[in-house]
């Protein structure tokens, strides 16, 4: 099976490095084929250099995918380099890309478990779901908008909000269930965000009951 280097966090001195190989001559780097001098500091034209590190940024799933496709290219490359192929990435950023491909594969497999991807999405279709990556509820002016950009305005103060909506919510195990729910400035309420409930779907609260009068002057409920 064909398999790739990963170059990452490599120590300061070759004698704690992995490619070094003890022998009858002395030391030995196996990456740049020569001897070494003893308790040797790495070089600076040392092959197996430390993966440059970078400031955390939000990862893509674009940037996720890929990440995933450079490691199977560097894979399939280490058949005709026997020396693996660097993947030009930080440890940070694969160890971010693994985790959300890991987490997009448990959500598949927990979505399989009520039935294919289009059961799924003819199912909330036809219960007026509305998914978050589709759309969010619509915010009107709050009773505070008047204030913004004023001295009366205050930081507990809010511009938007929506009218309470019907939302699929998931909590930390993974467990969903339906509450009431609402947002405000683009962001779900703060019972929502202290919970640590994710919010799948929505939809609109439905209208309320109103009696049905018959042509005969007869009252019948709907």
């Amino acid at each position: 099976m064909p398999k790739a280097v990963l170059v990452m966090d490599m120590p300061d001195y070759c004698n704690d490095c992995y490619a070094r190989h003890m022998s009858q001559s002395g030391s030995f780097c196996r990456a740049a084929k020569e001897y070494l001098q003893p308790k040797a500091k790495r070089p600076d034209w040392c092959p197996l250099l430390e993966l440059p590190e970078k400031v955390a940024v939000a990862m893509t799933k674009n940037e996720v995918i890929k990440i995933c496709n450079t490691i199977i290219f560097a894979a399939s490359m280490s058949l005709s380099n026997p020396q693996g192929t660097p993947l030009n990435m930080t440890k940070e950023e694969l160890v971010e890309a693994m985790g959300m491909a890991i987490k997009a594969i448990k959500e598949v497999q927990q979505y399989r478990t009520i039935g294919t991807q289009e059961e799924c999405r003819t199912a909330m279709e036809k219960q007026n779901w509305i998914a978050v990556t589709e759309q969010m509820p619509k915010e009107h002016d709050s009773m505070f908008a008047k204030y913004k950009g004023t001295d009366k305005w205050d930081r507990f103060m809010f511009e938007k909000i929506s009218h309470d909506v019907l939302a699929t919510v998931e909590n930390e195990k993974g467990n969903r269930y339906v509450r009431l729910a609402h947002t405000i400035d683009g962001k779900w309420e703060e019972n929502i965000q202290i919970r640590k409930l994710k919010v799948i779907a929505w939809m609109p609260l439905p209208e309320p009951y109103r009696q049905h009068i018959a042509e005969g002057g007869e009252n019948n409920d709907i």
